[in-house]
């Protein structure tokens, strides 16, 4: 896959509010996580309205894109070694970031879904559901965060040892505060290891 830009992410968050894209679509993803963008970026392409609308209207691909975040992190940690990693990092923490605020909020079905600011006329996105809401949408952060649900009937994501996503993502979120190279400098860690070492000899020496 050749460069990419901010504007293919920004491309790939408008299928997600117009059709359902499939967990096993790693081309999808891949480019979901190794575009270099600013800051910024993602709360400009992945706006908190954008958010509550795919919550309400598209839960499941939202559902996939909060467990895929999580699965890059979870990759990450176990081996942080090249630039594509940091890159797929960072997006995975900035969007996590993003979507969770409106994950908490009470649900509000307007009386009238507004158009997408982004319409096709060709590919409109598909009718909203009876209310504006589908079962998942109400307590999204329990079926998905705590149950491990899709947000398609019965189904469940894969977990180690059937630990919940949320469990995970905290737990996955405090390693990557101690990562050398990425959170803490290489000459920090190193500088560490010998006050370690020497703190050590000295507790040695005391003792003969």
């Amino acid at each position: 896959m050749g460069n990419t830009n901010s504007m293919d992410f920004r491309a790939h968050v408008v299928q997600m509010h117009k059709k359902q894209i499939e967990l096993s679509d790693h081309q999808f993803w891949r480019t979901i996580f190794i575009t270099a963008m600013e800051p910024n970026d993602i709360a400009a392409f992945l706006s908190w309205e954008e958010v509550r609308r795919l919550r309400r209207l598209q839960p499941k691909n939202l559902a996939f894109l909060l467990y895929k975040s999580i699965e890059q992190l979870e990759s990450f940690c176990a081996s942080s070694s090249s630039l594509i990693d940091h890159t797929a990092a960072l997006n995975s923490i900035r969007i996590i970031g993003q979507i969770m605020p409106p994950l908490f909020e009470p649900l509000v079905v307007p009386e009238k879904e507004p158009p997408l600011s982004i319409a096709d006329k060709k590919n409109p996105p598909p009718p909203p559901p009876p209310g504006g809401k589908t079962p998942f949408s109400d307590d999204f952060v329990q079926h998905v965060l705590w149950e491990n649900k899709m947000c398609d009937g019965d189904e469940t994501f894969l977990t180690h040892g059937g630990v919940p996503l949320g469990q995970r993502l905290v737990q996955l979120l405090v390693h990557c505060c101690f990562i050398p190279g990425f959170t803490i400098g290489q000459k920090q860690v190193s500088t560490k290891k010998k006050e370690g070492a020497a703190a050590a000899a000295a507790e040695a020496a005391a003792e003969l």
